[in-house]
Formats: structure tokens, C-alpha cells, sequence
């Protein structure tokens, strides 16, 4: 079968527009769990193609599906001290350990009962003597609260959830650690992350990247502006950053996708931007980035 999908992933990438509908079709019917490994990052992913549509478009894009990927290559330093929140399938993990180094050190935080199976495989596989789990979820206070499945899971309302998990600010999994990175993905959880990150922000300054999610923001009482202007308390430097790729030409879409060209761009109009969605928050993410200086 792994022969089998690994001429998928060539042909794939021969074919790659409308990605999703032709993903499912070419997994249709294969048994729950397909675990499936390929190259990434210089390491190996093992995914669960069974699971989700995003399982097995990652697998059948790899890097590619990771457009912000550039981004984050030109922030992490080598041989720093990583926090991951919101660690997921451990796919960013590998970019991050790629980056850091064996003399590097990530703490990787994740609460999904779905996806710590395959982070910790991942992990496990690669041989990451430098990671350590926690399988908490991060917010502004300690806890438990309900959590919404799937790998895109997160803090979920009492409709929403499906079990719970145990809440821990970042102040307190992290203490008075060296942190030199700060990533965060928590699926418009960012406002809480960053309200018990108080002390590590203040004390260590890291350089933090940060998905927003403006329209799942409003859930928890946020808005992107706010999340915005918590960063803007602590740091200098509060750069905005989107994904272009719909927007760009079929020439520019076609090297995107096949020529490694950078999809993603910074918003040069910061305040326009921050009054766009302070209207009408779309159904989307962009990426923010604070450093010091």
C-alpha cells in the first residue's frame, strides 16, 4: 500500500488544483487507521491518512501544504529554545526541530486525545531526544475545560465538547525557562494563550508567531485587534503577514505550488487591515509576528 501512495503523491503533484475533492477520492475506502509515512522537512511524517480531508491533503502535499513554511524558516534560530502550542499531528514540529537543531530544546504542547497519538509517533520515529510533551491545553487561567474533537480541535463550549482536558496558563508549564520561540495555533483560543503568557512575555521577550483566527476569536470574548494590541504591549515590532496565494495570477498560483515561490506576504497597511475585520471578521487566519527590535 505504501508503494501504492507514494506514486499517488508524484501524480498529485503533477495535478494539484482542486487539492481536497481529488484527496478524498484518492483514499476512498481505506481502512481506519492508515497510517501512512513519507518525507518531510528532512524527517519523516507518519500520518493517519483514515482520519481527515487535511490528513491526507498534508500527505499528499507535504511541504507545499504548509505555505507559512518560508515564514517561520527566517525566525526560528538555530539551537533555540522552542515552544509549540498547539503542537497538532507534529507536522510543524518537524520544521521546527529541522530549524533548531539536535542543539535545540521544544516544548510541545498539545491536548487532543485524537491527535497526540500520532504527535507522540512522530516524536517516537524520528528519535527527538530534545522534545518535551505536555498534553495540556493553554489559557489564562488553571483548570479543566471542555474541548471539541478533530485535528483541528479546541476549547469547546458545553454544546461543543467532547471530553475534558486540564487548562494550565503558559507562565506556569514554562516557569523561568529560557524561551527564545513562541508558537502558537489554538484555533481562536490566541487571547486567552497570551493573557496567562503575561510573565514569559514580560521576562524573556521570545520572538513569537502567531496564527489568528479572526473569526472564532469573538467565542472567547476576543477580537483580532485585541489580540493585536496584547502583543503591541510587550514588543516593538508587530508585523501582520496573509496568505496571497488566491489572489495571485494562474502563473503565480502554478509557482506557488511548483516552484517554491513565497505565498505569503506582509500587510503593509496594518490599521486598514485591523478595521476590515473589526467590521466583518472572515472566515480565515493570517499570521502575526512580535520581535524585540
Amino acid at each position: 500500500m505504501a508503494a501504492r501512495f507514494t506514486g499517488l503523491r508524484f501524480a498529485f503533484w503533477i495535478q494539484r488544483f482542486r487539492a481536497l475533492p481529488r484527496a478524498e477520492r484518492a483514499f476512498a475506502g481505506v481502512p481506519s487507521p492508515c497510517i501512512l509515512r513519507r518525507p518531510l522537512f528532512g524527517f519523516r511524517l507518519a500520518i493517519d491518512v483514515s482520519r481527515t480531508p487535511t490528513h491526507r491533503l498534508l500527505y499528499l502535499e507535504g511541504e507545499r501544504f504548509i505555505g507559512e513554511r518560508f515564514l517561520l524558516s527566517r525566525l526560528v534560530p538555530p539551537g533555540g529554545a522552542v515552544v509549540d502550542v498547539g503542537a497538532n499531528v507534529g507536522y510543524y514540529l518537524l520544521l521546527i526541530e529541522k530549524l533548531a537543531g539536535p542543539t535545540g530544546s521544544v516544548v510541545a504542547i498539545e491536548p487532543s486525545a485524537e491527535n497526540l497519538p500520532e504527535l507522540k509517533r512522530n516524536v517516537a520515529e524520528n528519535g527527538f531526544c530534545n522534545v518535551e510533551l505536555r498534553e495540556v491545553a493553554v489559557g489564562a487561567g488553571a483548570g479543566t475545560v471542555g474541548f471539541r474533537a478533530g485535528i483541528n480541535g479546541g476549547i469547546g463550549d458545553a454544546a461543543s465538547s467532547v471530553y475534558q482536558v486540564p487548562l494550565l496558563t503558559l507562565d506556569e508549564i514554562i516557569g523561568a525557562r529560557r524561551v527564545d520561540f513562541l508558537k502558537i495555533d489554538v484555533e481562536g483560543y490566541e487571547g486567552r494563550v497570551l493573557a496567562g503568557s503575561r510573565e514569559l512575555l514580560r521576562r524573556g521577550r521570545p520572538t513569537v508567531f502567531m496564527e489568528i483566527h479572526p473569526h472564532m476569536l469573538g467565542t472567547y470574548g476576543d477580537t483580532a485587534r485585541g489580540v493585536v494590541e496584547r502583543l503591541r504591549a510587550d514588543y516593538e515590532s508587530v508585523e501582520l503577514y496573509e496568505n496571497i496565494e488566491a489572489r495571485l495570477s494562474p502563473f503565480g498560483k502554478f509557482a506557488v505550488r511548483y516552484l517554491g515561490r513565497d505565498p505569503v506576504r506582509r500587510i503593509a497597511d496594518v490599521e486598514a487591515f485591523l478595521a476590515a475585520l473589526d467590521e466583518r471578521p472572515p472566515v480565515c487566519t493570517f499570521w502575526a509576528v512580535a520581535r524585540c527590535g
